[in-house]
């Protein structure tokens, strides 16, 4: 049945303090008997903190010293007891057991199980057997990940930390030990499933089994050569790892590091890394949702684009000037297809590719003409644009070394500012100006900053094999502050590399990894690790349509092709405009979901293990996802499984009833499955063209009964 709703108010948190707090429990610092110091710090109920240091010295991590993990916490009730060679390490969620004579932990939850019984710490004093021991499965991991192939130059060693070392070779991985290498082994039980590193495969959700390297490098999984058990490359890599046994693990580095999850030994699940000091968090919690809500406890909440930011973005052709540009735009409303957000590629630009902080418009193809002023948009395209509901996009590549304007940040911090050499200038500040043009998002291209760069001399003096992974995530956080700060509105900036805390910065696409299987598993992978605001290029096939459609933002990036909507043929076209119109009649759905996500981690788009733990069938699932609390989308498949329950589909009104599989029919005017769970209330807008058009001054309510139901609207 339907039923409306008049809205008389709807009240919405936009900001919060993510990191207030005092400081949190203090730690315990344990000498072990090869010399080393195990310190232990218990920072919230579910969380502690391990690491092990030589001479009892720490050093913060670059993600502390610049942000991305949080430093400050309420206080925390834990204790500590001592029995001969163990001490007990306790809060409220569960217990760390160390055996002082050699480190080795075991990790129980608040009940006393056991969660994991076996936590071996690599220490900086080895006997001969462990030495051994470590060579021989440190060879096993070079062969696995030898071979990559590269069109031309040299490229790093993994085993070398230091620039003053031989950094090239033609392969990439080599294993030595060097004195500051870092790791540790968990033992693994046999029903355990695990999920996390970030998009470190396109291949599977369920990791074990499996290698995987840590290192962001553009066009992922381009160089995946299909054998079986072949490792990937990944654009958007995350060093969380979680377990269905109840606990999880960050690791708290930059480093570029290796995992290997019952591989080479079916019970046992490592990672090692070439340099710095072994530092990682033990998570403790009953459901994967939990663990991941840990996680960005110390990482930070999702962040809740801009409104229009869930509507659809539209990426026009690389050549297209100004009055092309307006006339894609008109074409849209004309053909009644909504769209909110417009962007150009870099042919904006008077020079092609300009990273510097002196780039113009190209007045051959974009006239702003310096006489009408910085605020200028209501006089050019920007403003006709505007009047018609679309926003404008740029698109931008940056060289900068991104850690210069963190150290900066901590010099004005100290009082030391105004020692600070003052240029080069903060990135964001040079597109100050055509934000006021009236620029209103940016798409961040990867072609220099996900390179490697071995030769780079960072300014705060770390190497690339430590700054490549943190440079991906502190250029989401440097666009969307710059932007923030300097405009007061939520930022919609996005970008394909990601590194731990991405989440908290703004949105990612998938990349050139297309808008197909492999760009689903990626935003599935990404939902694990509590990333909700990713897209990717979406598929101008019904398939695509089906799949770009009903995501967490859509982008239909046309670049050097002609797909424009009344370009596909008269079905897809079709097709392409009763999405979007779906969509857009969806978005307080959405956008919800989206506050949802901002809350508590909780995904927009929910990988099938992570909504329904408790169905083994699911555990790798990779064809379908539910799209929030209610509707369950199928995407590149002719099949669905429908979990335990009763579904309706949202395209013909039949009935299933779960759990179990079927054939996956639709109609010829659809492209893939839609269905909605019994028990649903949908909230639906009115038609409109783009966020804005119109007040929303009522909503339709859909309303499956089932039991008993409830919604929150935001």
């Amino acid at each position: 049945m339907t039923k409306s709703l008049r809205v008389l108010a709807v009240a919405v948190a936009l900001t919060f303090s993510l990191f207030a707090g005092t400081a949190g429990a203090e730690a315990i610092d344990l000498t072990l008997g090869a010399g080393d110091t195990l310190r232990v710090e218990p920072v919230a109920a579910g969380i502690i903190r391990v690491r092990i240091g030589a001479n009892s010295r720490f050093e913060p991590s670059l993600m502390e010293r610049y942000g991305i993990v949080r430093t400050e916490w309420p206080a925390c009730d834990s204790s500590v007891r001592e029995e001969g060679d163990l001490t007990w390490i306790s809060t409220d969620a569960g217990t760390l057991e160390v055996r002082r004579s050699d480190g080795r932990m075991r990790l129980l939850d608040g009940r006393g199980r056991m969660l994991c019984d076996q936590i071996l710490p690599q220490l900086s004093h080895w006997s001969d057997a462990s030495l051994q021991a470590f060579k021989t499965r440190q060879a096993a991991m070079a062969e696995y990940f030898k071979g990559e192939k590269r069109k031309g130059g040299q490229i790093q060693i993994v085993g070398a930390v230091s620039q003053d070392k031989a950094q090239y070779s033609e392969v990439m991985h080599e294993f030595d030990l060097p004195d500051d290498s870092f790791g540790a082994t968990f033992s693994i039980r046999d029903d355990e499933r695990f999920y996390g590193l970030g998009t470190a495969s396109s291949h599977r959700l369920q990791l074990r089994g499996h290698g995987y390297r840590l290192w962001t490098q553009y066009r992922g999984n381009f160089g995946y050569d299909g054998r079986p058990g072949g490792w990937e490359q990944t654009e958007g890599p995350i060093p969380l790892l979680l377990s269905t046994g109840g606990w999880g693990l960050f690791v708290n580095t930059t480093w570029v590091h290796y995992y290997d999850i019952g591989r080479y030994e079916p019970d046992k699940m490592f990672f090692w890394g070439p340099g710095g000091q072994l530092d990682f968090y033990l998570l403790i919690g009953d459901s994967l949702p939990t663990l991941i809500e840990l996680y960005t406890e110390i990482t930070g909440k999702p962040r809740l684009l801009p409104l229009f930011g869930y509507g659809l973005t539209y990426v026009g052709q690389i050549t297209q000037n100004e009055h092309e540009i307006c006339n894609d735009a008109r074409l849209f409303r004309e053909k009644g297809i909504p769209c909110d957000l417009i962007g150009l590629e870099p042919q904006w630009m008077k020079k092609n590719y300009d990273a510097s902080h002196e780039k113009e418009w190209n007045p051959d193809k974009f006239y702003i003409p310096a006489w009408m002023g910085p605020d200028s948009k209501s006089g050019t395209f920007i403003g006709g644009l505007d009047r018609i509901g679309f926003k404008l996009s740029l698109w931008l590549v940056c060289r900068d070394d991104l850690t210069m304007e963190e150290e900066r940040q901590i010099a004005i911090r100290q009082g030391r500012g105004k020692d600070f050499p003052a240029e080069p200038d903060a990135w964001f500040n040079h597109l100050q100006k055509f934000v006021r043009n009236g620029v209103r998002a940016f798409k961040m291209d990867p072609e220099n900053l996900i390179q490697e760069h071995p030769d780079r001399k960072y300014y705060n003096g770390r190497c690339d094999l430590e700054n490549h992974n943190l440079t991906q995530v502190l250029y989401h956080k440097q666009m969307c502050l710059g932007y923030e700060q300097f405009t007061n509105r939520r930022a919609m900036t996005h970008y394909c590399a990601a590194w731990a805390g991405v989440q908290r910065w703004g949105a990612t696409t998938m990349g050139d990894n297309g808008g197909g299987q492999k760009a689903l598993v990626w935003m599935l992978n990404y939902a694990m690790n509590g990333h909700m605001n990713t897209s990717c290029d979406m598929q101008t096939s019904g398939q695509g349509i089906h799949f770009g459609f009903l995501q967490p933002w859509s982008q239909h990036n046309n670049w050097a092709y002609t797909t424009q909507p009344w370009f596909l043929g008269k079905q897809n076209e079709a097709i392409y405009k009763d999405y979007a119109r779906l969509r857009y009649s969806l978005i307080p759905y959405i956008y919800s979901a989206a506050h949802v996500g901002h809350l508590t981690a909780m995904p927009i788009l929910r990988p099938m293990p992570l909504a329904f733990p408790d169905d083994s069938r699911l555990g790798d699932c990779t064809t379908q996802y539910m799209l929030g609390d209610s509707l369950l989308v199928t995407a590149f498949t002719d099949k669905v499984y429908l979990p335990k329950g009763r579904w309706l589909d949202y395209w013909t009104g039949g009935e299933y009833i779960g759990p179990g599989e079927m054939a996956c029919a639709y109609p010829t005017n659809r492209a893939g499955g839609l269905f909605i769970r019994a028990g649903a209330i949908l909230p639906y807008w009115p038609a409109m063209d783009y966020v804005g058009e119109q007040p929303v001054e009522t909503l339709t309510l859909h309303v499956y009964p089932e039991g008993t139901s409830d919604y929150t609207l935001y």
